[in-house]
């Protein structure tokens, strides 16, 4: 009896101590269990819906922001005529257009110094070479990003030392002789997201692998006329978020933006009812510069939408910037469409890419030899 009741003792004291050894250990306890948290909160359902904003009051007022030139410590002068980037990790892939001898399509910096790191690719007509190239996001840890050449449709894997791999799946086939995929994402092995030409315009597909058999499909039109069918005229960008589930496209030649989830079965239209694309352009030489370009860029962080945007034609644009007036706007969104905030980057127009970790907008600016310039988000 007096050795089974010191047992029970012993084990209330060991219990009463391991209680209050939590009660007095809660940091890493606690962090775990607002991670798990933080990874169970969702966005609200997304309704199907079309909804008109007015242009000038939706955002309230605009916030200005000043850039600082980013002056790397090498001597690596490039031109980054229509540039696409994409950063992951310590890495910044950027893909240029460029005919120079010896040029190279890809190139790769550290960030977020944007010193240089390496140039890949060769451009030409040749076998595994570059005329018309795309990069392709990617969450696989062992890679930069996927790359895209439109003239062949061929995939290759670019790995984390900048080594170019081919990969051998297919997209859906183009109808013509340069592919007019734009914005392609991996989602997993041989499964990409993208936006082609269709039928109906331009529509977002679907092209994965199931077993031994591929299939594409088509989850979203993106046309907005049913009596406009011409690619051109839905020419935008487009975003994803599978962990929200979600979707935006945005279009450039209408002020008008698409949030849906990932099958598209609720679609959030916001509309701000302007000037639409006048169809005859097609027709004139240069005419798609005739019309107002609306958005011309879009970036997704874990929580936002950031959404470049104009609001004038390319002439527009010239002839303010000789006046010493050059300005973009960026457009911040929530993932279900909802309105946050509009800035707006004096002294500058180029392609950005903003980083919500470290509360900068990074601007590229091909005026520059070093084109690099940073925003910084106020809080």
């Amino acid at each position: 009896m007096n050795y089974t009741y010191g047992l029970l003792l012993v084990f209330i004291a060991f219990i009463s101590c391991n209680t209050r050894n939590k009660e007095n250990l809660p940091s890493d306890l606690e962090v775990l269990d607002s991670a798990k948290i933080e990874q169970e909160v969702k966005l609200p359902p997304l309704t199907t819906e079309n909804i008109e904003y007015n242009n000038e009051e939706t955002f309230g007022e605009v916030i200005e922001l000043e850039g600082k030139r980013i002056i790397p410590n090498d001597s690596f002068i490039f031109q980054p005529r229509e540039p696409k980037i994409i950063v992951k990790g310590n890495r910044l892939v950027m893909k240029v257009f460029s005919y120079g001898k010896d040029a190279h399509p890809f190139l790769i910096f550290n960030y977020p110094e944007m010193t240089f790191f390496k140039a890949k690719g060769i451009v030409g007509p040749g076998p595994d070479e570059f005329r018309f190239p795309n990069i392709i996001p990617t969450e696989d840890s062992m890679l930069l990003c996927y790359l895209f050449e439109a003239t062949n449709e061929k995939l290759y894997q670019l790995d984390l030392n900048g080594n170019i791999i081919p990969y051998p799946f297919k997209l859906q086939a183009s109808k013509q002789n340069i592919s007019q995929k734009t914005d392609i994402y991996n989602l997993r092995n041989n499964d990409f997201i993208y936006v082609d030409e269709s039928p109906t315009g331009r529509s977002i597909i679907h092209t994965y692998q199931d077993h031994d058999s591929v299939y594409n499909q088509e989850i979203y039109s993106l046309q907005l006329n049913p009596n406009m069918k011409s690619s051109y005229a839905y020419i935008g960008d487009f975003i994803i978020n599978p962990e929200q589930d979600r979707m935006v496209y945005i279009y450039k030649y209408f002020k008008a933006l698409k949030f849906m989830n990932m099958d598209a079965s609720s679609v959030k239209t916001i509309n701000y009812n302007l000037k639409e694309f006048d169809s005859k352009t097609l027709r004139l030489a240069d005419g798609l510069d005739k019309n107002i370009t609306y958005y011309w860029g879009i970036m997704g962080g874990k929580d936002f939408v950031y959404c470049a945007y104009s609001g004038r034609t390319p002439i527009d644009v010239a002839k303010e910037k000789q006046k010493g007036n050059t300005y973009i706007y960026i457009e911040q969104y929530d993932w279900n469409g909802n309105p946050i905030k509009k800035y707006k980057l004096k002294d500058f127009f180029g392609k950005v890419y903003v980083d919500e970790e470290r509360k900068t907008i990074l601007g590229i600016n091909p005026d520059y030899d070093d084109p690099f310039v940073e925003f910084q988000i106020p809080e």
